[in-house]
C-alpha cells in the first residue's frame, strides 16, 4: 500500500511541470524572474537598502512560491488520482464489454448446439418410430404365418396319414442278419452315420426306402473296426419322408441275437 502511495506522489511530482509548461523550465523560470527582481532592486536602491530588507522581501517571495508549488503539487496529486480512477473505470468497462460479448457468443454457441441436438433427437425418434412400425408389421406377418403353421399342424393331427414302405430282401438265405428301419426328423444331405454292433460285422446293406421299395443311391461304407462301419450317403437326401433300410450281416454261427446301435457322424 505504501509503495503504491509513493508511486502516486512520484507521478504527481513528475506531472507538475506539465501544469506550468512542457518542461521543468516552467518551474525554474518563475524562480529566476523572482531572483532577477531582487537583482534589479539592488541596482535601483543600492545594496545597503536591499541588504537591510532582503531577508524580509526574499523570504516572503520564496514563501509565496513554496505555497503556490505546494498547492500545485496537491492539485496534481488529485488530478493523477482522478486520471487513474478514470482509466480504471475505462479498463473495467472494457473488461465488462468483452465479458458480455464472450457471454453472448457462448450463449449463441450453446443455442446452436442445443438446436442441433434437438434435431438429432427428433431424427432418432422418427427412425425409432419407423423401426417400431416395421417391427410391428413383421410381428403381424410372423403371427399370421404362425397361425397358418398351427392350422396346418392341427389339420395334420386331425387327418391321420398312414404310409407304408416295402421291406426288401436280398438273396442270402441262411446268413445271420439284423434288419433295421432308420428315420430322421431333419433332412440330411449328405447322410453320415456310424453303425456299431456287439459282434463283428461281416457285411451291410443300406438303401433309401420309398412306397414302391428301395431306390438307387450313392452310398459309401468304410469299416472303422471289426464291429463298426461308417456310412456316407451322398444321394438321395435322407429326409423324414424317406427312411433308410439297413441290413447287417454276421458270420455264422451266431449264438445270440446281436445288438446294434446307430449314431450321427
Amino acid at each position: 500500500m505504501l509503495l503504491h502511495f509513493l508511486r502516486l506522489l512520484a507521478r504527481a511530482f513528475v506531472s507538475v511541470p506539465g501544469a506550468l509548461g512542457s518542461t521543468w523550465l516552467g518551474i525554474v523560470f518563475p524562480v529566476a524572474i523572482a531572483l532577477l527582481g531582487e537583482l534589479i532592486g539592488v541596482f535601483l536602491f543600492g545594496w545597503a537598502a536591499m541588504k537591510q530588507n532582503w531577508r524580509r522581501t526574499t523570504g516572503i517571495g520564496f514563501a509565496a512560491l513554496g505555497i503556490g508549488y505546494t498547492i500545485l503539487f496537491l492539485i496534481m496529486v488529485i488530478s493523477t488520482t482522478y486520471t487513474d480512477h478514470v482509466n480504471l473505470v475505462a479498463t473495467v468497462t472494457g473488461f465488462k464489454n468483452r465479458l458480455q460479448e464472450a457471454q453472448t457468443a457462448l450463449n449463441q454457441s450453446v443455442s446452436a448446439v442445443t438446436k442441433e441436438k434437438d434435431e438429432e433427437i427428433g431424427k432418432l425418434k422418427e427412425n425409432c418410430a419407423y423401426q417400431s412400425g416395421a417391427a410391428g408389421a413383421f410381428q403381424e406377418q410372423i403371427g399370421g404365418l404362425q397361425g397358418q403353421l398351427n392350422a396346418c399342424i392341427v389339420q395334420q393331427k386331425e387327418v391321420p396319414i398312414i404310409r407304408s414302405f416295402m421291406i426288401f430282401r436280398d438273396a442270402r438265405p441262411g446268413v445271420p442278419r439284423m434288419e433295421y428301419f432308420l428315420t430322421t426328423n431333419v433332412v440330411r444331405t449328405p447322410a453320415k452315420f456310424v453303425m456299431s454292433c456287439d459282434i463283428p460285422i461281416a457285411d451291410s446293406s443300406v438303401s433309401p426306402m420309398t412306397e414302391t421299395g428301395a431306390s438307387t443311391s450313392s452310398i459309401g461304407q468304410n469299416r472303422i473296426s471289426a464291429n463298426s462301419v461308417k456310412v456316407d450317403m451322398e444321394s438321395p437326401a435322407w429326409s423324414p419322408a424317406s427312411p433308410l433300410g439297413v441290413i447287417i450281416y454276421f458270420n455264422p454261427p451266431v449264438s445270440a441275437m446281436p445288438r446294434c446301435s446307430f449314431s450321427a457322424d
